[in-house]
């Protein structure tokens, strides 16, 4: 993330060999670099950064905004207010919500959101649904300690009522009661 190891070049060169073997490109980038990204699929900027990348507060303006500077299909996530898809070749705004939930960690919330939606996408699933199998995924890893992990299985009975998040492991295990603190889901520590 802006490290200067995705230079312009590298990542131009990157979405043109994409391109001449029909993959599906999607990114999330900061804001400094976000001009790199032209004519990628989708690119995904949280709330913050498409505004720092657009200099507009509306989102709504922003994600049109992004559209058309880069060529691309825009998804910009908003937390618990879920995303909004901005569509590069019709001008369809879908809003996804999401169900509110007490979260204990935002880390890699973005990078899960992104993958899942990416890996909906290549499996043949419309964009609404993908984006919200990425929400949903999303607000599955909020509500465990650090970056963590996804199964199939956890995104699937999350749609689901009543059903509990597989709690993530670290190494040796000790349960600890649950709590709210831990969004009442057991929780192995080492």
């Amino acid at each position: 993330y802006a490290k200067g190891v995705l230079t312009k070049n590298f990542v131009k060169e990157a979405i043109s060999l994409a391109k001449r073997n029909n993959k599906l490109i999607t990114a999330d980038c900061k804001p400094m670099n976000f001009k790199f990204y032209e004519g990628v699929d989708f690119l995904k900027p949280n709330r913050k950064e498409a505004i720092e990348m657009t200099l507009v507060s509306d989102i709504e303006k922003a994600g049109k905004l992004l559209v058309k500077k880069l060529n691309a299909n825009i998804v910009i996530t908003n937390g618990s207010e879920g995303c909004s898809v901005f569509e590069r070749d019709n001008n369809n705004v879908l809003h996804i919500q999401t169900t509110p939930k007490e979260f204990y960690d935002v880390s890699g919330a973005g990078d899960t959101f992104l993958a899942v939606l990416t890996l909906a996408l290549i499996s043949n699933y419309p964009l609404k649904e993908s984006a919200e199998l990425a929400n949903q995924a999303a607000g599955i890893v909020v509500c465990k300690p650090g970056v963590a992990e996804i199964t199939g299985e956890e995104l699937k009975n999350s749609f689901i009522n009543n059903i509990k998040t597989i709690p993530k492991k670290w190494g040796e295990e000790q349960l600890i009661v649950n709590n709210k603190k831990y969004c009442g889901k057991k929780m192995l520590i080492k």
